[in-house]
Formats: C-alpha cells, sequence, structure tokens
C-alpha cells in the first residue's frame, strides 16, 4: 500500500509542477485545460478554484475542511499526506513559487511524514 500511495503522491507532485509552470508563463487561466484533464479529482477541483479566482482563504479552508473530514473518518496520517500535499501545492501555485521549489517543498513534507 505505501508504494501505491508514494506513487500517487508523486503524481500529484508532477500534476502540481506542470500547472504552476503554466500559470507562471502564462497566467492561472491558462491552466484550466490541463487541469481539465487532471485525473484526481480533489486535485482538479482545488485548482479549478483558483482558475474561477476563488479567494484563496476560501480554497484552504475547503481544503482543510476535507482533511479533517478524512482524520474524523479515522484515516491515517499517512493517508491524508496526499491532501496536504495537494493543499499545499494549491497554495504555492496561487503565491507563483517556482515548480522547482514547489517539488523540494512537497517532497520535504514527504521525508518530514516519515519521521
Amino acid at each position: 500500500m505505501r508504494e501505491v500511495l508514494e506513487k500517487r503522491i508523486q503524481g500529484h507532485i508532477d500534476d502540481i509542477c506542470r500547472f504552476a509552470e503554466i500559470a507562471r508563463n502564462k497566467g492561472l487561466l491558462s491552466m484550466e485545460d490541463a487541469v481539465m484533464n487532471c485525473e484526481d479529482s480533489v486535485l482538479k477541483a482545488a485548482c479549478m478554484l483558483i482558475v474561477d479566482a476563488t479567494p484563496i482563504e476560501k480554497v484552504r479552508g475547503v481544503l482543510e475542511q476535507r482533511i479533517q473530514d478524512e482524520i474524523i473518518c479515522g484515516k491515517s496520517e499517512q493517508e491524508v499526506l496526499p491532501l496536504r500535499i495537494i493543499t499545499e501545492g494549491v497554495m504555492c501555485i496561487t503565491e507563483g513559487v517556482k515548480p522547482d521549489m514547489i517539488r523540494v517543498r512537497l517532497n520535504e513534507m514527504i521525508a518530514d511524514s516519515k519521521g
């Protein structure tokens, strides 16, 4: 299960960095086509919120509520890590962080989660 989770998370990181590259080069609205092809429904929804110019506080609130709901339902920290990665990645996109720095930041979150 751990390998599947890590592969899923790395896929999220790749998608987030791709979206960030598009956003930095062409603007947030330009991400829409790429985001619509995203397979992960949470990442897709979060990115569409920022494409639609939803206030960042609201986007963060929606994602953090989703994390809390998963924890309440008994999910472990490892199981909610993909949601935390998505949350941090989407925040980085809105802040205009360079994709390579986003990758470093998100990989640090993975390393920190392993103890």
